[in-house]
């Protein structure tokens, strides 16, 4: 008797705790993790927003919120896989307390999964995975290079011009 009733209190205990990892959506907030640039870019915050938002050519924006310094793309699908893009533009300012921006990106990545209910209805699924590092690194370094190019094309427009006696 003494050996039914904790083989009935370890399966009341794991049970939910498996119907809940099976019916509940992970934290996507666990899959992805940010990643902030080390480049702090002197940039006007309109110029640098400007620039990340027409970058994202193959990211249809569902979200962008320019206060907050965020914009988000919709799901798209790739392969058996559906992304997400989010990025964040935050204000920073250096030593010599000049304006400038830094930005942080994130791919979500989800896969489908079959689920069977209790009640034995079939339905699909989206499953969080781990973020794709090689679309997350092809994007950064998008982002990093055409910032940069702006800043090296603002830095020689502000340039005194050489003198050509010397």
């Amino acid at each position: 008797m003494r050996r039914t009733t904790s083989l009935a209190l370890l399966l009341l205990i794991m049970v939910p705790a498996g119907c809940r990892s099976v019916f509940e959506p992970a934290n996507p907030f666990t899959h992805g993790r940010w990643e902030y640039s080390e480049i702090y870019a002197p940039l006007d915050y309109d110029v640098a927003w400007e620039t990340i938002k027409n970058n994202m050519k193959e990211w249809a924006i569902s979200e962008d919120k320019k206060k907050d310094g965020k914009i988000e793309s919709e799901w798209r699908q790739q392969g058996k896989y559906r992304l997400k893009l989010e990025i964040r533009l935050d204000e920073e300012k250096d030593d010599a307390n000049h304006e400038g921006v830094k930005f942080g990106l994130r791919v979500l990545r989800q896969r489908p999964s079959e689920v069977w209910t209790p009640t034995r209805i079939n339905y699909k699924k989206w499953k969080w995975m781990d973020p794709d590092e090689k679309m997350q690194s092809m994007l950064w370094i998008r982002f990093d290079d055409e910032l940069s190019r702006i800043v090296r094309k603002n830095i020689e427009q502000s340039a005194p011009p050489e003198d050509a006696d010397e």
